[in-house]
């Protein structure tokens, strides 16, 4: 590995003059000041040996001080490059800064400027895309140093400086790749790679100026950088990766390359050590070969959806299948239409034919729905040149993809179900087990307004803004009773109310007289008390007309009593739903 070169910093302070003037230029208590790196320093534009930098037009660095007591006399105060002096021994940097009293500082010293700063802690992002270009904003540097108060220079004499040693540390890692002559085995050029590290290397970094070598916190972070070259990439070129410092060794680097249309089989180093920072690693890539693939045909059974398919946003296969991508990932946007009513996608030869297990995942949209989404779509009529996949519903849950969740069985608010994989679904005394979901209702007494509700509401429809479609719904539901201190108990029974609403918040289904009902009712009916999270012995089917955009369906649990002599205390009904099924009816 290369190092790069450590950066002094002489802080020469001026006063800053367009013109003759004498003195410092004092406003609001600032003073003006120029500031003079010395020569033999590494700076942010590369230079001719391709391993140093230079200070460039409009380089900023930001400058703290803080006294003895740890007070901050100055923070984040820019300095913005101005001039080479006149023997090119230096730069000239401008900035302003209060007038310091006398007495010794702590300085700290940042280059970029840093965009998110908190107290003494600076944040950089160091971009999962680049474009292989040298990026001097990414040659993040820190620095700091103690020294007397900073004292405003005469402008003519440019001997008279404030001497500030900031030894800057550079804390990022770069990558200088080179593909070499007769090594590009893909025979065309490469206008994307893709570089796939053992550890995180991308993402938000923040250090604490206080600490510079302590290893920065990382939010956001990722493993890869996706490099869209600012011009392609042959044998002899050369270019830069970015990344968070780390020890690579005893893991795997993944290189995968692309014209745009074709890829390479991706090639995997374990020859790369530990990455510090400040530190050049050079890497000769022999660019792998093409790995072949052709199109596949994709016909679309609409029934479930109830309309046809004008488009494929997504098909996820399980995992080990791979698309051709830079990612090597087992999802694809990459769909086109045909303009006959069917798609093509681009699969490797290597993954044989069809999609393995014979069901995908997959978004899609119509003349009406958008982003609709199917986890277990049936792959069926396969051959070697295509496949007919059926459609998702409208709206489609059987809970199989769910966690056990009851920590909010007993809870009146409303609240999401996402905790449970329900994401988009809300409830109040909702609880999954056993593959369905339940709500429930209590019954303080039977004799008068007293009790708390079950409601759940699904997820919005996915139709289109200004859509109104008839729609076929089939659910499956059943009830059980808890029955407490009671009196002629079969003569209180588990009611249902199914209906639409456009709430989008987390509605309850309220309590002691104030029942939340959903706004268009839909169906009430009464349900036997003999189900379970696995017996929803109640069959329900609907045809609902004006279904629009933002509806969601819901279910709505209360009780009857079907004799004023029936009595209850303490009670409660639970209600099991289960195989959601949602329908465009043409």
């Amino acid at each position: 590995m290369l190092p790069f070169a450590t950066l002094f910093f002489s802080l020469s302070c001026w006063s800053c003059v367009d013109r003759a003037e004498t003195g410092p230029i004092v406003s609001n208590g600032r003073v003006e000041v120029r500031i003079a790196p010395p020569p033999a320093t590494t700076r942010t534009a590369l230079g001719d040996d391709g391993v140093t930098t230079e200070w460039i037009k409009d380089d900023r660095i930001a400058l703290w001080a803080f006294s003895d007591s740890g007070s901050a006399v100055f923070e984040r105060e820019p300095f913005t490059f101005w001039s080479n002096k006149t023997d090119n021994r230096g730069a000239f940097f401008v900035g302003s800064i209060p007038a310091m009293p006398t007495g010794t500082y702590r300085y700290y010293a940042a280059y970029p400027y840093p965009e998110s700063v908190e107290g003494s802690r600076v944040t950089y992002e160091i971009p999962a895309e680049q474009d292989g270009t040298w990026r001097g904003e990414l040659d993040i540097m820190l620095a700091s140093a103690s020294a007397p108060e900073l004292v405003p220079a005469d402008p003519d004499r440019l001997d008279d400086v404030n001497e500030l040693a900031l030894g800057f540390s550079h804390k990022i890692h770069a990558l200088k790749v080179t593909v070499p002559a007769g090594r590009n085995l893909f025979g065309r050029p490469v206008t994307m790679l893709r570089v796939r590290f053992p550890r995180p290397v991308t993402g938000r970094m923040t250090w604490d100026l206080a600490a510079p070598d302590a290893a920065p916190s990382m939010e956001g972070a990722g493993d890869a950088v996706t490099l869209r070259f600012a011009r392609p990439v042959g044998e002899g070129d050369s270019f830069w990766v970015f990344i968070a410092p780390g020890d690579m060794r005893g893991g795997e680097v993944l290189f995968t390359a692309s014209d745009g249309t074709e890829f390479t089989w991706p090639l995997s180093s374990g020859a790369f050590g530990d990455c510090t920072a400040g530190r050049i690693t050079p890497v000769n890539l022999t660019l792998p070969e093409i790995r072949p693939s052709h199109d596949f045909r994709i016909a679309v059974d609409p029934v479930n959806l109830g309309e046809e398919v004008t488009e494929i946003n997504s098909i996820v296969c399980p995992e080990g299948y791979v698309f051709p991508s830079l990612d090597n990932s087992n999802r694809t946007e990459r769909v086109t239409p045909n303009g006959d009513g069917t798609f093509s996608v681009r699969i490797f030869n290597d993954m044989g034919t069809g999609f393995p297990d014979n069901t995908v995942s997959m978004t899609v949209g119509s003349a009406n729905a958008e982003g609709v989404f199917g986890r277990r779509c049936e792959v069926r009529d396969v051959t070697a040149s295509g496949c007919t996949i059926m459609a998702p519903y409208l709206f489609f849950e059987d809970f199989t993809d769910t966690s056990f969740n009851d920590a909010h069985a007993e809870d009146d608010n409303g609240s999401e179900l996402s905790g449970a994989g329900l994401v988009g679904w809300t409830g109040t005394r909702w609880k999954v087990d056993q593959q369905s979901l339940e709500f429930r209702t209590h019954i303080g007494s039977a004799v008068g307004p007293s009790g708390k509700y079950g409601r759940v509401d699904s997820p919005p429809l996915p139709l289109r803004a200004g859509s109104s479609v008839k729609v076929a719904l089939h659910y499956e539901i059943g009830a059980a009773f808890s029955s407490g201190a009671s009196t002629l108990v079969n003569y209180i029974h588990p009611d249902c109310l199914f209906g639409l609403s456009t709430d989008l918040g987390t509605p309850s289904g309220g309590s002691n007289g104030n029942q939340n009902y959903p706004e268009i009712r839909v169906e009430e009916f009464r349900l036997d008390k003999d189900g379970s999270p696995t017996n929803q012995p109640t069959h329900k089917d609907n045809n609902i007309s004006e279904v629009r955009k933002g509806m969601r369906l819901t279910w709505f649990g209360y009780f009857q009593r079907t004799s004023n002599w029936a009595a209850v205390t303490g009670a409660d009904f639970y209600y099991y739903l289960d195989n959601i099924r949602v329908t465009i009816v043409s």
